[in-house]
This record gives C-alpha cells, sequence and structure tokens, in this order.
C-alpha cells in the first residue's frame, strides 16, 4: 500500500496498511462526498478532503497531544536520516 500525503506517494508499513484498509472500509462523510471520492478523509463537500484543523481538534478531543506527537515524529526522523543530511537541514533552518 502506498499513501501520498504531498507529492510522491510513500509506502505505508504493514501494521498501518490494516488499519488503512479498516478505515477505506468504514469512511465518515460519504454521504455529502460521494461514494467514489478518492480522498481517504473525505470532507463534507463533495470533491474536497477534510480540512486539517478538522482533524487536528478531532485528534485533541481524543486527547492525543498534536504537538507533542509532531515533535516526537520529528525526532524519530532525525534519528533515523544521515548525519550529513540533518546537517544540510539545519543550516537552513537556522539560516
Amino acid at each position: 500500500m502506498r499513501i501520498r500525503l504531498g507529492t510522491d506517494p510513500t509506502p505505508v508499513p504493514a501494521p498501518f496498511a490494516v488499519l488503512i484498509y479498516e478505515l477505506l472500509e468504514h469512511r465518515p462523510n460519504l454521504q455529502t462526498a460521494g461514494a467514489d471520492t478518492m480522498y481517504l478523509f473525505p470532507g463534507y463537500r463533495p470533491g474536497r478532503h477534510l480540512h486539517p484543523q478538522t482533524v487536528m481538534h478531532t485528534l485533541r478531543r481524543l486527547g492525543i497531544n498534536v504537538r507533542g506527537s509532531r515533535n516526537s515524529a520529528l525526532d524519530n526522523l532525525v534519528a533515523l536520516a544521515p548525519a550529513p543530511i540533518v546537517a544540510d537541514c539545519s543550516a537552513t533552518v537556522i539560516r
């Protein structure tokens, strides 16, 4: 399974792929967006995805620390990335 969050599709690891397949089988909002929508999280208007702010508020309501989760994901990404790439990115951010 691949998911596109930007311009290029990204492989989805097996444990998460199972969750995404489950979500695809039981998606909400299909009465307003149409059953043939290509979006994993369809919005309330046909042809639109769910707004990021809506997702953020839902995660917060569920007790998920959005900023902490983001920072943790970035920390893990930096730990996995090669040092020269991290150095180049850090220099770009600091400038």
